[in-house]
């Protein structure tokens, strides 16, 4: 999986993905993960947020 949107694939004005598109390869990620996985995502994320 290359992790990149179609849009990116498709211009030759830009060198390396951007943050969006870094994101949305993310969270496309992130929503296949098992439930389980997803929660541990989140515990951590929580435990930043504390800080």
């Amino acid at each position: 999986m290359l992790e990149v949107t179609t849009e990116f694939l498709m211009s030759d004005s830009v060198v390396a993905p951007g943050e969006a598109v870094i994101d949305e390869a993310f969270f496309r990620k992130y929503k296949t993960l098992p439930e389980p996985t997803k929660k541990q995502i989140r515990k951590i994320l929580d435990a930043w947020d504390e800080e």
